[in-house]
């Protein structure tokens, strides 16, 4: 990996968070825990100097995103000889609804981990394989907040084990774990309100009363209007609304299923 960076005249960005994996049996681990198909199709954010996507094989296709113009130029010249990765020079942020892919993998960068998870609420996809910060991790699956509330109803999350601050140069400040995501299919009041995240409260509540639990239109209002729930909150819309908003609303909807008025 070093003599690729000298080779390229390349030196890690720390304002990209920059910190390449040089340890091999981590990255092997990182891949088998992908456990690769040969329908797949695998998005790699981050691809730094490339030292996971030469290392990826035995799948349909490897799309390599890598936002520095001289890493990414790089990791073309090293894998032109290889048809099934293609790379792409571009912030993943903003075009990772548009790409198919099954599987996911990535060091990835702090500055990321945040959105990326939020993304994956809605993404499609089998199995996700990341590097991420012990203490973002914490985060996440900390039910306490409202990014582990949302992470909870949208993804099984599960550390897999540490990496040393060793395995990569330039060594990080922070430790860094290895976790596996995939979707979680059950469905939750959270989840079906989220799905609705551009919707006013009130609005949505209406919509899940009146589909999922069979109540008129009439009812569902009527339901709202003795729910304690304040027209400040039920004005809100849903991708503005706090975690202690989130815990009133899951109390007020399990008091409404338990008193729903029968049908006329």
């Amino acid at each position: 990996m070093k003599s690729l960076l000298k080779k390229y005249g390349l030196e890690p960005k720390a304002y990209l968070d920059q910190h390449f994996l040089v340890n091999d049996a981590v990255i092997d681990k990182i891949i088998s825990l992908l456990n690769i198909d040969k329908k797949d199709v695998i998005l790699e954010i981050g691809a730094g100097i490339g030292t996971i996507t030469n290392k990826i094989k035995g799948c349909k296709k490897v799309i390599a995103v890598e936002i520095d113009k001289k890493l990414s130029d790089a990791i073309k010249e090293e894998t032109k000889k290889n048809k099934n990765i293609e790379i792409i020079n571009e912030n993943v942020l903003k075009i990772i609804d548009t790409v198919k892919f099954s599987k996911l993998v990535s060091s990835t960068p702090y500055a990321i981990c945040e959105p990326l998870i939020q993304n994956m609420f809605f993404l499609e996809f089998e199995r996700a394989v990341l590097l991420l910060p012990k203490k973002f991790v914490d985060n996440i699956k900390d039910k306490k907040t409202k990014l582990g509330l949302l992470a909870e109803a949208f993804l099984d999350i599960e550390v897999v084990g540490d990496v040393s601050k060793d395995d990569f140069y330039p060594a990080p400040n922070v430790d860094t774990v290895i976790v596996v995501v995939e979707k979680n299919k059950n469905n939750s009041l959270i989840k079906e309100l989220y799905l609705q995240r551009d919707k006013k409260l009130k609005n949505a509540l209406l919509n899940i009363l009146v589909n999922g639990y069979k109540t008129t239109k009439k009812q569902a209002k009527h339901m709202l209007k003795e729910s304690g729930l304040g027209e400040s909150v039920l004005g809100k819309r849903i991708e503005k609304l706090k975690k202690e908003e989130y815990d009133g609303i899951i109390k007020a909807v399990t008091t409404i299923q338990k008193e729903k008025p029968s049908s006329p």
